[in-house]
């Protein structure tokens, strides 16, 4: 659980969203992945979330483990 809330705390910084995305790897040997958003979300309930930068984040936290390639093919997601 803890992995979620940093990834979702890291997903909802402030850098330009055009910005490169490299992962780091932490003293403790984490990897960790920081992706801009621009503005801050103001809510992540599905059900009230109106603007990009909440779907943004919607986006990320539910895609699947697959999806499907423009050839019927299954994919990573």
């Amino acid at each position: 659980m803890p992995a979620v809330i940093a990834l979702a705390a890291s997903i909802s910084g402030c850098e330009p969203q055009n910005a490169v995305h490299r992962p780091e790897i932490t003293a403790a040997g984490e990897v960790v992945l920081r992706k801009g958003n621009g503005a801050e979300p103001q809510t992540l309930d599905p059900h009230r979330a109106q603007g990009v930068p909440e779907a943004n984040i919607l986006r990320d936290l539910y895609e699947g483990l697959v999806s499907e390639s423009p050839d019927g093919r299954l994919i990573p997601g």
